[in-house]
């Protein structure tokens, strides 16, 4: 950084460059010089801590099992915290590309 003042943090990762909240997105914002990580978290049905900056399966960016795309109107019928683990697992993260 040029400014020692200025604190720069990857919130939800790297999202220009990879899907937001995803490993490779972490690792991506420190490398490029994020001195901080900002994320949300939702803990499933069974109590397990979930990465996810929204309580359900957003569908600009999240698929179902079968590689579907999750409609809209019904993203919110996806809730996390009404998921087992390993049913939240089976998603799948990262095959769409971030528009922005």
């Amino acid at each position: 950084l040029t400014n020692p003042d200025v604190e720069v943090i990857g919130h939800r990762g790297h999202v220009s460059a990879y899907p937001e909240n995803t490993i490779e997105g972490f690792l991506s914002a420190v490398a490029i010089g994020a001195g901080a990580l900002e994320l949300d978290l939702v803990i499933s049905a069974d109590q397990k801590v979930v990465v996810s900056h929204e309580p359900y399966m957003k569908a600009v960016y999240m698929l179902t099992p079968d590689g579907k795309r999750i409609n809209k109107k019904k993203e919110r019928e996806y809730n996390l915290f009404e998921m087992s683990y390993d049913s939240i697992r089976k998603y799948k993260s990262g095959r769409i590309t971030n528009s922005r």
